[in-house]
């Protein structure tokens, strides 16, 4: 069913419409800068579960792909503390990391823009314009990326990622969230006018997500032929011939809706028929692309800029704490596998985010802030965190 949850905003003095204002600035600068249309999906095919994702901008994305392990001790940061040096209100929450994961990151180590977890966990972003995030100081406050870490750690099923959303503070700017798990459940975890609308489990027969509230999309796609509509589907492997003055519209949710429903009939394997789907969905801004088998725990993915299909398996890493983090920059070419990575790094975490964030200093400086003191207190992150104690 979709469960909609009001958290009530407490103490909204100056202060904090000001920081408000200020992260609509920020939020106003990124979009400026890079129009994103992002999509993610799961279907089941031939026993398997297949979870997919296009990270679309009209700019090149820089990123790494980054080997977290079991058994670390964590603490949440907010967005405002992490690139503004801003103290909050709200109570922290610390937490060991209970499963190792595979994401993929913009911001450095710990700060995820998608990934899965060695329970065959997957969570992944979406801009969504009109996404506002709950007020509320009762609550721990999450930057974005660092609450998908905590649900890759923590969960090992949508519904307890559906509980979190309830209970923590998420903050930064427009995003919803797509996440699946290995029993094929998923959740469209989206925040309207400050308020969570968590859809899930039967309440979400189309396991699509792209750029507009779920429902928005439901309400699109029964207008098209074979979900209660007359509208045609055009979809770029079609070999019927079209009329040049038949109305065909490129959306990519019913596209990938049309596509899953094909998927018993194909004759591909599990994550290739995944793929076709992410090229039904791609345009030229798509710049990575990923499938991530649910059952198997293994990952396939290309960039734009390095096009060549690759490979990972979860079998081939060890996500034991006392093993080193390992980082491997997405857009490497050639062979990936564990003797490609290169072992986590202050230095390199930080050139990581250097390359991601080098163009925001407006919106560091607008907020009495600095891009050398978000460099460091964001990429400096995981120096903070700890292998945990035998009691823990």
């Amino acid at each position: 069913m979709t469960s909609t949850n009001v958290a009530q905003p407490k103490n909204l003095i100056s202060r904090d419409f000001s920081l408000l204002l200020l992260l609509a600035l920020c939020v106003a600068f990124i979009a400026s800068h890079e129009v994103l249309a992002c999509s993610s999906f799961l279907i089941e095919k031939d026993g398997v579960f297949i979870a997919g994702r296009n990270l679309d901008s009209n700019k090149f994305t820089s990123g790494a792909i980054v080997i977290n392990k079991r058994g670390i001790r964590k603490e949440s940061r907010s967005w405002n503390e992490l690139a503004y040096g801003q103290e909050v209100a709200n109570p922290r929450l610390t937490w060991v990391s209970k499963y190792g994961s595979i994401a993929f990151n913009t911001f450095g180590r710990d700060f995820v823009d998608g990934g899965m977890n060695e329970a065959g966990l997957f969570i992944q972003e979406m801009s969504l314009v009109e996404n506002k995030y709950p007020e509320d100081t009762s609550k721990p406050r999450f930057f974005m990326m660092l609450w998908m870490q905590y649900v890759l750690d923590s969960f090992d099923s949508v519904d307890q990622v559906v509980k979190s959303a309830n209970e923590v503070v998420i903050d930064g700017w427009n995003w919803h969230f797509f996440a699946a798990d290995a029993t094929g459940n998923t959740a469209a975890i989206e925040f309207v006018d400050g308020k969570p609308v968590l859809t899930y489990g039967k309440a979400m027969p189309v396991k699509v997500l792209a750029n507009e509230t779920y429902a928005t999309e439901m309400d699109r796609l029964l207008k098209y032929e074979g979900f209660g509509g007359d509208k045609l589907v055009w979809l770029k492997g079609d070999e019927r011939q079209r009329d040049p003055d038949e109305p065909v519209e490129d959306d990519r949710f019913v596209n990938a809706a049309t596509l899953i429903n094909r998927g018993p009939d194909s004759p591909l394997a599990p994550l290739d028929f995944g793929m076709t789907i992410l090229e039904e969905m791609a345009w030229e801004g798509t710049q990575w692309s990923y499938v991530c088998d649910l059952t198997n725990k293994t990952i396939q993915f290309r960039t734009k800029d390095s096009p060549q299909l690759k490979t990972l398996s979860f079998a081939d890493f060890d996500f034991d704490a006392a093993s080193p983090t390992l980082m491997l920059d997405v857009h490497a070419t050639g062979d990936v596998g564990p003797m490609s990575f290169t072992e986590y790094s202050l230095e390199l975490n930080r050139d990581q985010l250097f390359k991601k964030i080098s163009g925001w200093e407006s919106v560091f400086t607008s907020n009495g802030a600095t891009l050398d003191g978000a460099l460091d207190r964001i990429s400096s992150y995981p120096e903070t965190t700890e292998l945990a104690g035998a009691s823990d």
